[in-house]
Order: structure tokens, then C-alpha cells, then sequence
């Protein structure tokens, strides 16, 4: 069971450790990665509103990617459409959820890049994150994990020091 709970411990703490590499690496500037909360259910199955996906940015784009671009090349409104076509000038794409092709024609320079992965609900979570209420229970959870570390730190110490303390006792007895 002690060794169970050691596995878990590391696994948390390696998963937690790439996923703050990952999150760090995309807001370095020039880097390929970025994370979008998605808004809509239109790529269903593939993911679904509340999902955050990893968008990874390259230089060439596929028949079947699903790609995140700008809405008429509009900065803000955001898109995830698979490309079902290459033009020429662009991309046609379409929601997987969706029976129609998008009219509008994707260019190339308003693509984010490719969606690589996708983590359901996680973007319910970060919306929360970022109310006061939802930021309150990270800072007290964070806090929390430090001071039982401590307590726990410093029982175990004092167990130690107790128990070695009523060894040395019955070594005088005798």
C-alpha cells in the first residue's frame, strides 16, 4: 500500500510537472504551442465545449487536421474546423458535428495551427479558475498542501525524537 501511494505521489507530481512545462513553453513567445478553451460543440466528437486543446503551430496543414484559426481573419474570434479541402487560396473546412462545409475560405496566415490534443472539461475548470471564488480555493488548496507537508514534518519528527528518547530511557533501566 506505502509503495502504491509513493507510485501515485511521483506520477502526480511528473504529470503535473510536464503539464507546467508545457503551459510555460506556450506563452514564451515564438513558441509553437498555445491553449484554447473550446466554445461550441460543433467538432463533436472529437471534443466539446469545456474541452481546452493544445494547438500546436506549423508551417503545413493536412486534408483531415483540425485546425484553429481566425474568424474571417478577425484577431479574437477563434475557430477548430476540420479541413475537408485545399484550395489554391486556402482551406475549406467543416465541423465534424456539422453536415455543411464552412463557406468561408481559410488562408493559411489565419491559422493558428493544428488541435494535437484535447482535455475534456479541463476549460470549465480554468473558467473557474479565473473568478475570484475559484482563484480563493487555489490559493487556500496550495497553502493547505504546504502546511499539512509541515505538520506532518514536524510530528514525525518529534514521533522520532520521542521515540528515541524512551529507547535511550530503557537503556538506563537495565
Amino acid at each position: 500500500m506505502r509503495k502504491a501511494k509513493k507510485v501515485l505521489g511521483w506520477s502526480v507530481i511528473a504529470f503535473l510537472a510536464v503539464f507546467i512545462a508545457v503551459l510555460l513553453a506556450s506563452v514564451v513567445p515564438g513558441s509553437p504551442y498555445s491553449f484554447k478553451i473550446v466554445r461550441s460543440d460543433s467538432m463533436k466528437p472529437a471534443f466539446e465545449a469545456g474541452s481546452v486543446v493544445v494547438v500546436w503551430s506549423k508551417s503545413d496543414y493536412s486534408l483531415g487536421d483540425i485546425i484553429v484559426y481566425n474568424f474571417k481573419g478577425e484577431e479574437g474570434e477563434l475557430v477548430a474546423h476540420r479541413i475537408v479541402d485545399r484550395k489554391e487560396e486556402g482551406f475549406l473546412t467543416q465541423g465534424d458535428a456539422s453536415s455543411v462545409v464552412d463557406e468561408n475560405l481559410v488562408k493559411q496566415e489565419d491559422v493558428l495551427g493544428e488541435v494535437v490534443y484535447s482535455i475534456p472539461g479541463a476549460g470549465k475548470a480554468v473558467n473557474f479558475a479565473k473568478t475570484p471564488l475559484g482563484f480563493g480555493i487555489i490559493v487556500i488548496a496550495v497553502a493547505a498542501v504546504f502546511v499539512y507537508d509541515e505538520c506532518r514534518k514536524f510530528f514525525c519528527r518529534n514521533k522520532k525524537k520521542k521515540t528515541q528518547e524512551e529507547l535511550e530511557g530503557d537503556g538506563d533501566k537495565k
